[in-house]
């Protein structure tokens, strides 16, 4: 539980002075119940893959067994980075009682089994053009992806059940008010930028002067916030509808821009991000620079940029130069390379670069973000986004239909003896 939500975490969670016995999951179990009842459907998980698989006759590639010999073998290095003695002494630590190197290795190797099984059962299933477009025709919301603008307005908060109520009215009045106005606006969009400016608060007021800051491109439903995705992904929807709802402890308002189709090419693109002076927000990791070091940092990328063209100039070249220089820790050890980008995935000024119609193969260019300047090189198209992304649920939809059916053939039969072992 502590690597699933990390340590710190786990303390707002969990009490590790008391027994989870004593502490509530929920109203209906315990955390000791909660844990126990998700350690059995895991062990019931891995047994299952185990067994199907030497059914199907699956093996271990060699480059998969190598890994797992490397797992293993690394056990040594863990137990001495722990100032253990031994393997032996570290593994009831770690683990408890009962726990010795014999067990730990057969627990190991069902579950590294299970896992490469399950991943080559998933990836067995194959689907054509035709099942892509009956998976589109049946539901296109969960394909097509709409660019709206979104303002909130917080309710804020309060000890006294009258004042709340008070508050909210107030939020979702002012929310109104801009919805209106926006309505009534000739230039809608206009409009919502500038109110949005408008009534943020003076501390946010230099985000807000940003007219892209309030903008959300490309949205697909499973992003967006399900208080108001049905609005958005009506197929009555047009262009400069304006709606309030509420979210969360705020009230929105939302204005409709557009929405697109998954009828295109995903993209693959490397780049290399140039960072201006040292300092980042705590909360956004955007860059905190003056207007100087943000000069510098874009001569910098020009310099580099014309470098790279006077030399060889060919894409091993330029991922070379990534792995060297970017400060994007996500893929310069890639050569500054993202593959099966869709729209929306990355910056508004990163997407539109990378999307722009007349984009070809060995395209270079510069662009700012609020992270730094990028230097970009085009690698080319691929395979649509609805291929790519019905694919996936397809599969996923198939894989899970096997797994559930299967799964009834191998009920669970707890061992009160082993189960005296738990939690000791």
């Amino acid at each position: 539980m502590s690597s699933m939500y990390g340590e710190d975490m786990m303390g707002y969670f969990v009490d590790n002075t008391r027994s989870l016995k004593d502490q509530q999951f929920s109203d209906e179990m315990t955390w000791h119940e909660y844990i126990r009842q998700q350690t059995l459907v895991n062990l019931q998980n891995i047994l299952m893959l185990c067994a199907e698989g030497e059914k199907e006759g699956f093996v271990l590639s060699e480059a998969q067994r190598t890994e797992l010999s490397e797992r293993i073998d690394s056990l040594t290095e863990q137990a001495e980075s722990a100032g253990m003695s031994s393997v032996e002494a570290y593994l009831p630590v770690i683990y408890g009682r009962g726990v010795n190197f014999e067990v730990y290795n057969s627990c190991l190797e069902k579950t590294y089994y299970a896992s490469c099984f399950s991943e080559s059962k998933l990836n067995s299933y194959a689907f054509s053009d035709e099942d892509f477009a009956a998976a589109y025709e049946a539901d296109p919301s969960a394909y097509d992806q709409v660019t709206f603008r979104a303002y909130p307005f917080a309710i804020g908060s309060t000890g006294n059940d009258d004042d709340a109520e008070k508050l909210a009215e107030a939020a979702k009045a002012k929310a109104d008010a801009m919805a209106e106005a926006i309505g009534q606006a000739g230039d809608k969009e206009k409009a919502f930028i500038d109110l949005a400016l408008e009534n943020a608060d003076e501390a946010e007021k230099s985000k807000y002067e940003d007219p892209d800051y309030t903008l959300n491109q490309y949205w697909l439903k499973s992003a967006v916030t399900s208080t108001y995705a049905e609005w958005l992904f009506d197929s009555a929807r047009v262009f400069g509808d304006v709606t309030v709802v509420e979210a969360g402890t705020n009230y929105y308002v939302l204005m409709f821009q557009e929405r697109t189709s998954p009828m295109y090419d995903l993209i693959s693109v490397r780049h290399i991000l140039l960072k201006p002076g040292d300092e980042s927000d705590s909360e956004t990791g955007a860059a905190v620079a003056t207007d100087k070091e943000w000069e510098f940092c874009r001569a910098d990328a020009e310099k580099l940029l014309e470098e790279w063209k006077n030399g060889d100039a060919t894409e091993d070249s330029f991922a070379a130069l990534a792995s060297e220089k970017s400060a994007d820790e996500g893929s310069k050890e890639n050569g500054g390379l993202y593959t099966n980008v869709y729209k929306g995935q990355m910056l508004k000024s990163f997407n539109d670069w990378c999307f722009d119609e007349s984009r070809q193969p060995g395209d270079t260019g510069i662009v700012k973000s609020q992270y730094g300047y990028h230097i970009m090189y085009f690698v080319g198209s691929g395979e649509d986004f609805l291929s790519y992304r019905a694919e996936s649920s397809l599969r996923s939809e198939a894989y899970t239909a096997w797994e559930t059916s299967v799964t009834e053939n191998y009920p669970v039969k707890e061992n009160k003896l082993g189960m005296r072992y738990v939690g000791r």
